[in-house]
């Protein structure tokens, strides 16, 4: 009967040590998903960010383009 009382004992030690190694994982996962949350939204902001240099490049080639056809068919005057 005393060991099957140590056998009992152990399991519970084993219990209580995955239960903590599972709070501690817990934990962790939940620190990563929050760094991943804000990794995406870093990303969004660059990517807008990106969107509209990439937009103020393409007036200013337009705009450019626009004005080289002015200058080829108009004489310009001072």
């Amino acid at each position: 009967m005393g060991n099957t009382k140590s056998e009992l004992d152990l399991l519970k030690q084993e219990n209580a040590r995955l239960l903590t190694e599972n709070t501690e994982l817990r934990n962790e996962n939940a620190k990563l998903r929050q760094d991943i949350e804000g990794h995406e939204a870093r990303i969004t902001k660059l990517e807008r960010g990106a969107k509209s240099i990439i937009n103020v490049s393409q007036s200013s080639v337009n705009i450019n383009s626009f004005e080289m056809e002015i200058s080829n068919d108009t004489p310009i005057s001072i």
